[in-house]
C-alpha cells in the first residue's frame, strides 16, 4: 500500500503470508508464515516483522494456535 506522506506516518507498506495445510500429516492443522514491511515518511525509517504460527486442531471445536513474532525497528524509531 501507498499513502500520502502529509497525512500518515507510514508512507508505504507491504504484507505477504503463506499457509501450509496438513503439516506433519495432521489433516486439520495449519502452519503459517507472514512478512511485513512498513516505511515511514522520514528518510530511511522502516519497521519489519516476521510472524510464524501453527494451528493445532485438538478436538472438533477446540484448537491451540501459538504465534511467534519478531519485529525489527518497532515504531520505525
Amino acid at each position: 500500500g501507498v499513502s500520502s506522506s502529509g497525512s500518515n506516518a507510514v508512507s508505504r507498506a507491504f504484507q505477504a503470508g503463506l499457509t501450509y495445510r496438513h503439516p506433519f500429516g495432521r489433516l486439520r492443522d495449519q502452519a503459517g508464515l507472514g512478512l511485513a514491511v512498513a516505511s515511514g515518511t522520514a528518510f530511511g525509517s522502516s519497521e519489519r516483522s516476521v510472524e510464524l504460527t501453527y494451528r493445532a486442531q485438538l478436538i472438533r471445536n477446540l484448537a491451540l494456535q501459538p504465534d511467534l513474532q519478531w519485529i525489527v525497528n518497532p515504531g520505525m524509531d
